[in-house]
């Protein structure tokens, strides 16, 4: 019998309450992998990996790996990771290539976190992308020439997310009954550009319509913000909702949602909220970006020019005008469970391996 192949998801848990990690190593046990989780530690994270003795490396958002609170924090950290980044040669290291740099970087530019990006890209044997175009803009970037490619597609959250909801039982339970509503959910962050969203729904200025802002903030400082920018408009045509939202209850939100909304201030590589909105079948306004044209595939989609809210107002009016259009057109995603992906992993695995 052939020995399982072992590979360590480094660093585990940065997740936090996003299930993404867990549904991959979900997939890759169904196919027989053995995965080890090693959690990220403040100083010296990559000696945990020796311990484990995997087959593969496979490495998730590395962010913390170099940043720090402080300068003291940020300098002991990246000395550590500097003292131990060939442990990541000693092993086949694949690199998943999620964000081109952080979403919400502390006390350091793009320019230098793409260099110490850089260095762990320079260890790893290969790359991970969800999509071609995501592939592309990373080449931009990143020196990648040598690396053992693969394309394998965001996996599908319909196993972890409920979704036994009428549209109607969830207007009426979200109390939005009779109108249209725009939707932003998930973590409430800057680079998810949620101030543009409230500035053109303003404009909108539509009495049928409804923006519901649902999530967990990143600081109350930011939600404080959003409220500002709500306005007069607060508790009655914009919905505000600063907590965390069970997986049962996300089908409440999405199956209220006519549109989902998706503002991106970054460059998008693996936009998941995509993903959901396709295992919900609802439409997106999302910007005009090759990652999102080719992840919506046949999900109704109506592109804004990024940072412009003349061109975001103008796509939530396209989507106004077109909603009769959305109701019978069928967007889920293919086959990306979590058995699939697993699969399409293991095989590029045993590739790296040989």
């Amino acid at each position: 019998m052939q020995a399982k192949i072992k590979v360590a998801f480094f660093p585990y848990g940065l997740t936090q309450a996003n299930p993404y990690q867990n549904l991959i190593i979900q997939g890759l046990e169904n196919n027989g992998v053995e995965v080890i989780k090693v959690p990220g530690i403040k100083f010296f994270p990559l000696l945990t990996l020796k311990p484990a003795q995997p087959d593969i490396i496979h490495v998730f958002w590395p962010h913390d790996l170099y940043m720090g609170k402080n300068i003291f924090t940020r300098v002991v950290k990246q000395i550590s990771l500097l003292l131990t980044l060939n442990i990541l040669k000693k092993y086949p290291t694949v690199y998943s290539a999620e964000n081109i740099s952080a979403h919400n970087p502390i006390g350091m530019s793009q320019a230098t976190e793409l260099k110490w990006i850089g260095k762990i890209l320079k260890r790893s044997r290969g790359i991970v992308f969800m999509s071609d175009a995501a592939k592309e803009i990373f080449e931009s970037y990143y020196q990648i020439q040598n690396k053992k490619t693969v394309i394998i597609p965001h996996i599908s959250y319909k196993s972890i997310y409920p979704n036994q909801i009428t549209k109607v039982e969830a207007k009426e339970k979200m109390g939005v009954s009779g109108s249209f509503v725009f939707l932003v959910l998930g973590r409430l962050q800057p680079y998810k550009g949620i101030e543009q969203a409230i500035a053109a729904f303003k404009l909108l200025k539509n009495q049928y319509c409804k923006l519901i802002i649902a999530g967990k903030s990143i600081s109350s400082d930011y939600f404080n913000k959003l409220q500002l920018e709500a306005g007069e408009l607060l508790d009655g045509s914009i919905i505000l909702n600063n907590s965390f939202i069970p997986n049962n209850e996300i089908q409440q939100f999405m199956n209220a949602a006519d549109c989902l909304i998706l503002n991106y201030l970054d460059v998008p590589l693996n936009p998941g909220s995509l993903v959901m909105a396709k295992d919900f079948n609802i439409p997106v306004i999302a910007n005009n970006h090759p990652v999102i044209a080719e992840t919506c595939e046949n999900l109704p989609y109506y592109p804004f020019e990024s940072g412009n809210i003349s061109s975001l107002l103008n796509s939530m009016q396209n989507a106004l005008l077109h909603k009769h259009n959305n109701l019978t057109v069928d967007s889920t995603v293919k086959d990306n469970s979590p058995e699939t992906v697993g699969k399409l992993l293991l095989q590029y695995y045993q590739h790296l391996i040989l």
